[in-house]
């Protein structure tokens, strides 16, 4: 199994245990959501045709990637659970509380919380904000937004990032995490990293 690398802008900083593998949500064969995304309201009011948005409780979604199939069909490669969502009327939905987790190849997993967020079904990306952390095998992350791809497997902020670890306490200006590489990339750094022999 891949270990989790931290890596500066210039090169690599250390490498620490892989995480335990996560339970898979049960497998089906296309991008979906438990419970079907809620449709806008139409309403008409003299001869014009408004668009209303409505609320959904527990919400849950999950994106997929042909990468992960198996024999019995897909596993998801991203599942979102929120206490609450909002459609927008498009393919877009806001979210309450919510909380996610990020598979990757080979079940090294990120598990994502935040206040608040938005989710677009269409373009396969999620915007997490307000307190998100993100949890990876021994490393655990701080900061106020992080946007994710689905499509590029890649998660991202350019926002300041508090890096928590066995080995290392740091901070940076932005932060790329690539799941299915099992890399954390830092960029303009500081803070301690601790060296020795019981150092993996």
């Amino acid at each position: 199994m891949r270990k989790l690398a931290i890596i500066f802008a210039c090169g690599l900083v250390a490498q620490g245990c892989s995480g335990s593998s996560d339970p898979t949500p049960a497998s089906t064969s296309d991008s979906e959501t438990q419970a079907e995304a809620p449709k806008p309201i139409l309403s008409t009011e003299e001869g014009e045709v408004t668009i209303g948005t409505m609320q959904m409780d527990n919400f849950e979604m999950r994106f997929y990637n042909t990468l992960t199939s198996t024999d019995d069909g897909q596993t998801p490669t991203f599942y979102l659970q929120a206490d609450a969502a909002n459609s927008d009327g498009e393919s877009g939905m806001k979210l309450e509380r919510p909380n996610a987790v990020i598979y990757s190849e080979d079940d090294q997993s990120v598990r994502l919380n935040a206040e608040s967020g938005l989710i677009d079904e269409r373009n396969e990306t999620a915007l997490l904000s307000g307190g998100v952390t993100a949890e990876m095998a021994n490393v655990n992350l701080s900061l106020e937004k992080l946007h994710y791809d689905n499509k590029e497997r890649i998660a991202h902020s350019d926002s300041p990032v508090h890096l928590e670890g066995e080995i290392a306490i740091l901070d940076a200006q932005s932060v790329n995490i690539r799941p299915d590489d099992g890399i954390v990339e830092l960029y303009e750094v500081s803070g301690r990293i601790r060296l020795g022999e019981d150092t993996p």
